[in-house]
């Protein structure tokens, strides 16, 4: 029976009071109110509800305890809130300065900004939200109180806060649970008569699986908004199909994957032979996540478009029928398990290789793949066959082959070619 477990946990020590069922431990500054509890909750008892004195800023804080912090490069950080303003009106506003979350690096002297409302992440939907934070985007990079970024992100958080930009001090509220941190969901068992499906990975994120829901998986019809890293493993079975897999909120950092360890990732189908129904899998631009498949993995790929991913590592089994490769770093093909046919490769990156794609094993096919803009096209580390395969616009060689190597070629011409 296939199964779904996360690495999800409420920040800090136990008892530190980040599911907000307390206000133990919470501090205030500017203009706030003593925060105080309600009943409105996501999870556990009750949540914080943070208000204002006057105009002006408002911010309520938490240190984490010693033993429990973390690095934001290494774990995300989500929470769960609601802006009321007005008479009760639920809902959260579009000011980008209004609501902003800010983390302390390594003490109470340089810190981050991350502004709740200017992410795409909070819109005028009523009810509770949740926001991820996952690395470096916060404030554009930048670590406020005189340091820049870069290796100031590598310090364990110290503090999180919430401050609150109020334009007047009427009935504004800022409310507030289940601060938790983590990084992926993960697929157990399965077969392809039994597979986890996205629809499965919302159930789970939209209910309390450790006391809390972490909200982390949203389908808005053909849209589904993933904001976990993907692990597919004892033989876990993933099957999606006529969708469009959003990988939202990833970081510059690379900790995020879909990384098949031992089990199947399995996108549309093939109907009497012929690619159907597949989906477009979509990272943001200049966020830095891979698709791995290990050597006891199985990836197999439909009629589909895999959109700005970093890097490409085909380890194990795969079969790749109709696939467009878009603005992708690099594919590597690094299995004699792996069959790429009637596909393309193109717009590299190049952020991570000159070359659009490595070949390093005699593959189980590489036929009629078109490979086009990209400063390089192929580099062959291993005996190969490609048959029908046409590379162009490449800005200096088609075909580079590591010296000693032979590739054939059938149907197979390139004006460039040499050994490296």
């Amino acid at each position: 029976m296939a199964t779904i477990v996360d690495n999800y946990v409420i920040a800090g020590a136990p008892g530190d009071n980040f599911d907000c069922d307390s206000t133990s431990g919470w501090g205030k500054g500017g203009n706030a109110n003593s925060p105080a509890t309600q009943s409105n909750r996501i999870e556990g008892n009750y949540s914080l509800a943070l208000q204002t004195s006057d105009s002006g800023i408002s911010y309520w804080y938490h240190d984490i305890s010693s033993d429990y912090r973390f690095k934001i490069t290494e774990k995300d950080l989500g929470l769960w809130f609601f802006y009321i303003k007005g008479k009760g009106d639920n809902y959260l506003v579009q000011d980008s300065s209004a609501v902003v979350l800010r983390l302390y690096f390594g003490g109470t002297s340089k810190y981050a900004d991350y502004h709740l409302t200017e992410k795409g992440d909070l819109s005028l939907d009523f009810g509770w939200q949740m926001l991820m934070c996952s690395g470096t985007e916060l404030n554009g990079g930048s670590v406020g109180g005189g340091h820049n970024g870069g290796s100031d992100f590598n310090l364990d958080i110290y503090r999180i806060e919430f401050r609150l930009n109020a334009a007047n001090k009427i009935d504004r509220n800022l409310g507030l649970d289940a601060i938790f941190i983590g990084t992926s969901l993960e697929i157990q068992d399965g077969t392809e008569s039994d597979p986890v499906t996205f629809y499965d990975l919302e159930d789970y994120t939209s209910y309390s699986r450790n006391g809390f829901p972490i909200g982390t998986v949203k389908i808005d019809g053909k849209l589904v908004n993933i904001k976990s890293s993907i692990k597919i493993t004892n033989n876990g079975y993933l099957f999606e199909e006529n969708k469009y897999l959003l990988f939202n909120q990833l970081s510059p950092e690379v900790k995020h994957h879909i990384k098949i360890e031992n089990g199947t990732f399995k996108i549309g189908k093939l109907e009497n032979n012929k690619p159907v129904n597949g989906c477009q899998i979509v990272k943001p631009e200049n966020k830095n996540a891979d698709i791995i498949v290990n050597s006891d993995g199985t990836f197999l790929c439909y009629n589909s478009k895999i959109y700005r991913w970093r890097e490409i590592k085909l380890n194990g089994t795969c079969d790749l029928n109709y696939v467009d490769f878009d603005n992708c770093d690099i594919v590597k093909f690094n299995s004699i398990n792996n069959k790429i046919i009637d596909s393309t490769i193109h717009d590299s990156k190049n952020d991570i290789s000159s070359y659009s794609c490595e070949i390093d094993k005699d593959l189980d096919k590489f036929e009629n793949v078109y490979i086009y803009n990209n400063d390089n096209g192929v580099l062959i580390n291993e005996d190969c066959l490609l048959e029908e395969v046409k590379i162009q616009d490449s800005n200096n060689y088609d075909l580079s082959v590591l010296d000693g190597k032979t590739v054939s070629l059938e149907n197979s011409n390139f004006s460039t070619i040499r050994r490296v």
